[in-house]
């Protein structure tokens, strides 16, 4: 209070110049930046794995044919699910996994 917008503006300026200088705060900045996006991300894939497994639980039979081709699939680092049960079950094991990797990040 009772600094008009320019010397507030000044200040700020001179701050940031100082801050952006310093390579401890960079680094810092980069890692809360980096932190925040990959929570998005990991918000952004739980809510992909709800999504599908509550449309999986409205499938009819015949559409489980069509879902475990998808499923059929190889993978490089995780075998093929073949039976509607192996999808559910990757699906509750996916869910574990965000939930772990979100109760590590707080």
């Amino acid at each position: 209070k009772g600094l008009d917008e320019e010397a507030k503006g000044e200040v700020l300026n001179l701050l940031r110049k100082e801050l952006s200088q310093d390579t401890v705060s960079n680094i810092f900045e980069r890692y809360l930046r980096f932190d925040a996006h990959y929570k998005l991300v990991l918000n952004d894939f739980d809510y992909m794995r709800s999504t599908i497994e509550k449309i999986y639980e409205k499938a009819s039979e015949e559409d489980w044919s069509y879902i475990l081709r998808d499923w059929e699939k190889d993978l490089i680092l995780d075998k093929p699910a073949k039976t509607k049960e192996e999808v559910l079950k990757d699906l509750k094991r996916l869910k574990e996994l965000i939930l772990s990797e979100k109760t590590e990040l707080e």
